[in-house]
């Protein structure tokens, strides 16, 4: 029967995988956790981490004026930005 897991849940999971030494599939098996579950998880709360949101929507911003010497040029094209420094 399958168990319906909280993401809080599936995060303790994830720790416990990572301090354990143990590989993810050796540590499924070991918990009775469906691997690719876990994987897919892992993945979601790896995401969630890492934009810093969780699905909010917000877009996020990141202040690239440190990066842009006297000549370099901020360009937006279609949707995308870019940094153009001379002999690039």
């Amino acid at each position: 029967m399958r168990k319906h897991r909280t993401p809080k849940q599936w995060q303790t999971l994830v720790d416990q995988q990572r301090d354990s030494g143990l590989s993810a599939p050796q540590f499924c098996k070991q918990e009775g956790v469906g691997y690719a579950s876990f994987c897919n998880w892992r993945k979601r709360l790896s995401a969630q981490t890492n934009s810093g949101t969780s699905d909010s929507g917000e877009a996020g911003f990141l202040d690239l004026s440190s990066l842009m010497g006297a000549s370099s040029t901020l360009q937006q094209r279609q949707g995308r930005v870019g940094i153009r420094s001379p002999g690039c």
